[in-house]
């Protein structure tokens, strides 16, 4: 199930998924606030290679969205998803608390990183996971169970070929919820 999460903020910028309620990607550039597509438009998608200063930018951005009425959405990031090729960085920037340099590293724990094998790419995704809605929804319609074909320990098939086979299965699917809660950047630039 989480590499099925996964695979919706990974491909949030293609659509390929589908898209979030305004109609448009989960990472784009003219999003609208209004259910009915009125108002101002936000972006939630960036180009930047991962650096402090990019990160710095991308929280200013989301610092600044707000509702239809004028009020702050209150958004606050509090992970980051990152392929292989940024987790040295990662490390360096959340995980320590001094600076090569010396002193107190600023960025020290502002964002729990995650590492994610399928962003292949320099890609890196901030979530605002404080919420019970995410930006993408899990919805678990039937839970995961343990199944065999014999659930006996003893069968004679089994008990020969010291082979037993088990299997799960479940129901789920995912979804885009709120746009506004992430902020990506696909690092084109």
């Amino acid at each position: 199930m989480n590499d099925e999460v996964i695979s919706w903020y990974v491909n949030g910028f293609t659509g390929v998924k589908g898209t979030c309620y305004d109609g448009q990607y989960l990472y784009d550039t003219d999003h609208t606030i209004a259910a009915d597509g009125s108002g101002a438009t936000l972006s939630n998608k960036g180009t930047a290679e991962f650096s402090t200063t990019a990160l710095d930018a991308a929280l200013l951005v989301v610092a600044g969205w707000e509702d239809p009425s004028g009020r702050k959405l209150k958004v606050k990031m509090t992970h980051i998803l990152h392929g292989p090729t940024l987790a040295a960085t990662m490390r360096a920037t959340f995980k320590k608390s001094t600076v090569d340099a010396g002193g107190d590293n600023e960025y020290y724990e502002m964002l729990i990183p995650i590492e994610v094998p399928e962003i292949e790419d320099g890609s890196w995704f901030l979530i605002d996971a404080r919420k019970r809605v995410r930006p993408v929804i899990l919805q678990i319609r039937r839970d995961p169970t343990l199944s065999s074909p014999s659930n006996k320990m003893d069968d004679h098939t089994a008990f020969h070929t010291k082979n037993y086979e088990f299997g799960t299965e479940c129901t789920f699917g995912c979804g885009y919820g709120p746009w506004h809660l992430t902020w990506a950047s696909d690092a084109s630039a």
